[in-house]
């Protein structure tokens, strides 16, 4: 059975302008303009998802992977109605030596053995990893 080569379709109200430019690979002119690079800007990504049943996460990751613009719907709202236009992303999963040169690697926040600073390494290595207010570890 093949590995498979898994997308992500990411669609979101808002995503930071300047980011959203980094993660397409677009170069700013400097003047606030931004136009296609030449060379594809790879990124990680963690899902975060719950267990229905014990609530306890389940992480989806992919240590490396790029990033596509699906379409931009820029048309006129009309009068009678307002049409949001939100962001529409497809993050294409590519294989990533830290996990054994598979795509992406699932972790269980349940099993025993989960150690999530780990696996924020493992996906986004050199990032800083510090506890909130409340002392719960958070990656970013």
């Amino acid at each position: 059975n093949p590995p498979s080569a898994p997308s992500v379709a990411i669609d979101a109200n808002e995503i930071n302008f300047i980011v959203k430019q980094k993660l397409l690979g677009r170069v700013s002119d400097g003047k606030g303009g931004y136009i296609d690079s030449d060379t594809p800007v790879e990124a990680g990504l963690i899902i975060e998802s719950r267990s229905p049943v014990t609530r306890t996460a389940v992480y989806f990751c992919f240590g490396r992977g790029i990033f596509n613009e699906t379409g931009q719907n820029i048309q006129t709202n009309t009068d009678t109605a307002e049409t949001r236009e939100d962001d529409n992303l497809t993050f294409t999963a590519l294989n990533y030596d830290k996990f054994s040169g598979q795509p992406y690697k699932v972790y269980a926040e349940s099993d025993p053995k989960f150690d999530k600073q780990a696996m924020f390494d493992a996906v986004f290595p050199g990032q800083t990893f510090y506890k909130n207010a409340s002392n719960v570890a958070s990656g970013h």
